[in-house]
């Protein structure tokens, strides 16, 4: 079996070493700016998964171990519960440090008219792997955004958020600020 993995947007430098790809003890290798082709692998592989610092490290993305061709775009969606909060006033600022699991990408939040034509919608179930420790995760967002207000009423409150992030590009620095900096670009307040 061989398999690829490609990025779908340039990558910043600060990820060049950063990026790993795992499948069980099977596969840990690191990841280059441009991708890589892994051949020689068995049939039967646990599914693969992009890491953030080493092959241990939190999840980004996961994929079926079918997958031939996999593709990632920057972007992360995961579900857990705040850990703290980063007011960074000068900057204008928060961060948000969340432990949690990946969310499956697919599934879409809310069902379409046509899902609803078709059947009656349930909600996907909230992580992809709910086993093991839960990952650990950083999200910046404006200070004055609703999205800080959201997070804030959630560590309150101890309630779960679903988060979906991409990943900071190089020019801001917020890599400076956080070793895994995503953009928060929506969330949703679990009750």
């Amino acid at each position: 079996m061989t398999v690829t993995i490609s990025f779908g947007f340039l990558l910043p430098s600060y990820t060049h070493d950063m990026l790993w790809l795992t499948a069980g003890e099977e596969l840990r290798h690191k990841l280059t700016p441009s991708g890589v082709t892994i051949t020689r692998l068995s049939e039967e592989m646990p599914p693969f998964t992009l890491r953030w610092g080493h092959p241990g490290g939190s999840p980004l993305m996961q994929w079926s171990s079918t997958s031939g061709q996999l593709m990632w775009d920057g972007r992360l969606r995961m579900v857990g519960r705040v850990d703290s909060l980063h007011i960074l006033a000068e900057d204008e600022l928060m961060i948000m440090e969340i432990s949690g699991y990946l969310r499956d990408a697919q599934q879409p939040r809310l069902p379409s008219l046509q899902t609803l034509q078709t059947r009656l919608f349930q909600a996907s179930p909230m992580v992809i792997e709910p086993e093991g420790d839960p990952a650990w995760y950083a999200f910046l967002m404006p200070l004055d955004s609703p999205l800080s207000d959201l997070a804030q009423q959630a560590f309150f409150n101890e309630t779960s958020l679903e988060c979906w992030g991409s990943l900071a590009h190089e020019a801001p620095g917020f890599h400076h600020l956080v070793g895994m900096p995503f953009i928060l670009e929506s969330l949703t307040v679990h009750g």
